[in-house]
C-alpha cells in the first residue's frame, strides 16, 4: 500500500477512534441537513515524494489535510476540535507498515470565515507533513 493512501487510512481511524466524525466528501452548505451536524470534518488532500534511500530504508514525505468547517456561531467548537485533531496528528508515530515523524516546519494551521450561497461559516485546515519510514 502507499504510504499517503496508508497516512490517510491511519489518520482517518485515530479521528473516528477519538470520536470525530469523518466525511467522504465536503459538505452541501445548500443542505440545511448537514449544515445542522455541523463540526464537519473531511480529509481533503494527501501527497507523497519520491522515495529516497536512508540507511537501506525508504524514506517518503508524506502529507495530509484536514478541513473542518462550522456554522459562523461556533467558531470556538471549529478551534476545538481543531486543537483536538491538531494533537493527534502531531502524536501520530505509526500505521502497519510505516513510521511517521512530524515536520512541524511545514506544518499549516488555519481559520478563515467561509461565504457560500446563504452559508456563512468558518473553515479550518490543518496541513501536516511527516517523515515516513518503512514500506
Amino acid at each position: 500500500m502507499n504510504p499517503d493512501y496508508e497516512l490517510y487510512l491511519t489518520v482517518a481511524g485515530a479521528l473516528i477512534d477519538a470520536g470525530i466524525t469523518v466525511w467522504d466528501e465536503s459538505p452541501d452548505f445548500t443542505d440545511t441537513k448537514l449544515t445542522d451536524k455541523m463540526p464537519y470534518v473531511v480529509i481533503t488532500d494527501t501527497s507523497m515524494n519520491n522515495p529516497t534511500l536512508s540507511k537501506h530504508v525508504a524514506m517518503y514525505q508524506t502529507s495530509i489535510t484536514v478541513n473542518v468547517f462550522s456554522q459562523q456561531h461556533n467558531r470556538r467548537g471549529l478551534e476545538e476540535l481543531k486543537a483536538k485533531i491538531y494533537d493527534i496528528l502531531f502524536k501520530l508515530q505509526r500505521s502497519e507498515h510505516y513510521r511517521f515523524i512530524i515536520d512541524p516546519n511545514t506544518t499549516v494551521n488555519t481559520t478563515s470565515q467561509m461565504r457560500y450561497d446563504n452559508f456563512i461559516g468558518w473553515f479550518g485546515q490543518i496541513d501536516v507533513t511527516y517523515k515516513t519510514f518503512g514500506g
